[in-house]
């Protein structure tokens, strides 16, 4: 669980977990970072740690289910 869901602890960055629906082929070169860029431009500079799941995709990760499982969903 990332810490600044926990409001006990002081969270010192931003835990995002994505799933899109893309084509696994069709993933452009920086596509995290300018996500990440454009993120903070928004929100203002914080350390921010993405997991971008491909639904596509068959590849699964532990912290896939774990991201889920504790995560808290934004929309």
């Amino acid at each position: 669980m990332g810490s600044r869901v926990d409001k006990t602890k002081r969270g010192g960055d931003i835990d995002l977990y994505i799933e899109t629906y893309s084509d696994p082929t069709d993933k452009p070169a920086g596509t995290e970072t300018k996500f990440s860029v454009d993120l903070q431009k928004i929100i203002g500079e914080q350390k921010i740690d993405i997991v971008i799941k491909n639904m596509l995709s068959p590849k699964t990760l532990p912290i896939y289910k774990e991201a889920r499982k504790t995560g808290v969903k934004l929309v």
